[in-house]
């Protein structure tokens, strides 16, 4: 890396924040893995067949993601009902991410736009933001394009989206996301990238990746903006 975390952040504006994960754990109190079931069903119900990966995985928007490739949008619109409909319940029990209020009032009092990208629904990300009294710090929330889950990160629709939206160039701007598939989205739509390592064994993956910055806690991107 050849920035600062510090000259990273001063060098841009709008700060882009994924949302489970930089700023909660969605899941904490509702199993992610009870939701990939339920949706699973939702496909074996219309007759389809999972893919190994698919049948194992505990991650529900990674079923969600994969519908994309049936052609089907009937199964499509009742999964994302289903695990839209989990999400706004697991919201009532999410943790918010040590840190993440800190990062987000720090940017808004340095008059930065934050916006929040992220594959979870809109509507779960309003409701957690309207709960934990953040709304008011957050311009812009780009949650998943319903009925087009081929869209979801790693493909950069949402990342352009939100640029456009704020009135910005990709250059501009910064995102911050926990996953493999945040950092592709990143370098597709051209922005530069902080990854967030929440655990211990994201480190070494992430850096693999060379992110333009790597950290494993929120606070640290939230002093180097103070």
């Amino acid at each position: 890396m050849t920035a600062s975390l510090e000259q990273i952040v001063g060098y841009t504006g709008p700060l882009l924040l994924d949302f489970d994960g930089p700023i909660c754990h969605v899941f904490a109190g509702y199993p992610a893995t009870s939701v990939a079931d339920r949706a699973r069903e939702v496909a074996i119900r219309y007759g389809e067949s999972l893919p190994l990966d698919i049948a194992e995985t505990g991650d529900p928007l990674a079923v969600l993601h994969w519908s994309a490739t049936l052609d089907r949008p009937d199964v499509v619109l009742s999964m994302e009902q289903e695990i839209s409909g989990a999400e706004l319940r697991a919201i009532e029990t999410a943790e918010e991410t040590p840190g993440a209020r800190a990062l987000i009032r720090a940017a808004a009092k340095s008059s930065r736009p934050v916006a929040v990208v992220s594959n979870n629904s809109a509507g779960a990300i309003r409701e957690f933001l309207r709960a934990r009294s953040l709304a008011d710090y957050v311009s812009s929330i780009a949650g998943r394009p319903a009925g087009h889950p081929g869209l979801m990160k790693p493909h950069p629709h949402l990342l352009t989206r939100t640029i456009g939206d704020l009135g910005s160039e990709p250059g501009e701007c910064v995102f911050i996301g926990d996953s493999m598939t945040d950092i592709e989205a990143a370098r597709a739509a051209g922005v530069r990238v902080i990854a967030y390592a929440n655990r211990p064994s994201k480190v070494e993956l992430f850096r693999a990746a060379a992110p333009d910055a790597l950290v494993t806690s929120m606070g640290n991107i939230a002093d180097a903006i103070r």
